[in-house]
């Protein structure tokens, strides 16, 4: 009974052990897996209590806070984790996604440049550099991010999307064809990508291919509505 799961596993580690902020942190991450946020703060914050000085108590219980949408809790946490051990790449990385979302540009840049900086070989704080210098519209540093994610993970499906979503919006379409058919190679099922090079087909008066995208789509998900659409529209400009 107690192997059956983590969860189970964990609890009864506590029972055993309950003086141990690591059980505590293995828990909460078990019922955060298990989509059970409340519970898995509820653990972080006996472990910290127990240990004060674990950063990674701090970052996970914040990241939990900021998938919440309990913004003020989440960068208490993030600068409690980075005052603790400023050196640690991921804490920057998960506090830009936050002033992101708060519209602080200035400093998301900054972390995302500081996680980088930390870790260079980490692929995602690129991407999301590159999406935030789209946002702010420019293109040339966003490309170059894209560039060095991919870089790193030739097939990473985001940095594959996020590139040809850059080359779309440059009126760079058979590129962008290129990356989404990358992308589609990675993951196969995500309907959204075969919509997306349809598109980039339409722009090009590539209308049997865009077809066939949008077929794929239809067959993935026979109730898009949007795809169904785009079939329609393209039929008509076959005709």
């Amino acid at each position: 009974h107690v192997w059956r799961n983590q969860l189970t596993l964990w609890e009864d580690v506590i029972l055993k052990s309950p003086h141990k902020p690591r059980t505590f942190i293995n828990l909460a991450v078990a019922y955060d897996k298990n989509n059970r946020p409340m519970e898995s703060i509820y653990f972080l914050s006996k472990a910290i209590g127990i240990n004060k000085n674990d950063y990674g108590s701090y970052m996970t219980r914040g990241t939990i806070y900021y998938k919440l949408g309990q913004q003020t809790q989440a960068l208490k946490d993030f600068n409690q984790a980075l005052a603790i051990n400023p050196n640690y790449f991921l804490t920057y990385l998960r506090r830009a996604l936050l002033y992101k979302k708060q519209n602080k540009f200035k400093e998301a840049l900054a972390d995302l440049t500081k996680s980088i900086n930390l870790q260079p070989d980490f692929q995602y704080s690129y991407t999301n550099r590159g999406l935030l210098w789209m946002e702010l519209g420019r293109t040339d540093r966003a490309l170059k991010d894209f560039q060095h994610a991919l870089k790193i993970a030739p097939h990473d499906f985001e940095a594959l999307v996020d590139r040809g979503g850059l080359y779309y919006s440059l009126g760079q379409y058979e590129l962008a064809i290129k990356d989404l058919t990358h992308a589609q190679e990675v993951d196969p099922t995500n309907v959204m990508v075969y919509k997306n090079k349809a598109n980039c087909f339409l722009k090009i008066n590539k209308i049997n291919e865009a077809l066939k995208d949008l077929q794929t789509v239809l067959h993935l998900n026979p109730t898009d509505i949007e795809a169904r659409t785009m079939y329609q529209n393209a039929t008509l400009l076959k005709q």
